[in-house]
């Protein structure tokens, strides 16, 4: 993949400044690298925070629904030798990570489409590109 972005990038450089035009190629992908690695990762967070606000929101404790779950889990809990007590504390903490595992399966599913419709809108940029000029090589000569 980076070999025809860099003859593409490169192909009409002059021999002379290949390697100059190499370098600053180079730190420009890794600049973006860094960049897009950044802002994937502060959607994900954001994101994943909002879906949790989404979820825990719709657990209420008058729901027949949720209470089936917390009693399945304190049952569970009381049945490994656990207190009461105890046994209803590592109930809610395990509701709470199964709310906390389900966040984040819906933000990385947010963060893959985000990727994908970015992908989508630079793809025809590709058509801008011009093609290197014959017997121009983006190769730095050593």
């Amino acid at each position: 993949m980076f070999m025809p972005l860099q003859l593409a990038a490169l192909g009409a450089i002059p021999k002379q400044d290949i390697s100059a035009a190499a370098g600053f190629f180079n730190l420009t992908r890794q600049l973006g690298g860094s960049i897009g690695v950044a802002l994937l990762t502060t959607l994900l967070d954001k994101r994943e925070a909002f879906h949790r606000a989404v979820l825990a929101e719709k657990l209420a404790p008058s729901d027949p629904h949720t209470f089936e779950r917390l009693a399945a889990y304190t049952q569970a809990m009381l049945a490994k030798g656990f207190p009461l007590e105890l046994a209803k504390q590592k109930a809610l903490a395990l509701l709470d990570g199964v709310i906390s595992i389900q966040a984040a399966v819906l933000s990385f599913g947010d963060t893959f489409w985000a990727t994908s419709a970015l992908i989508l809108v630079a793809l025809p940029l590709v058509f801008l590109l011009g093609r290197p000029p014959k017997g121009s090589s983006a190769m730095p000569a050593h």
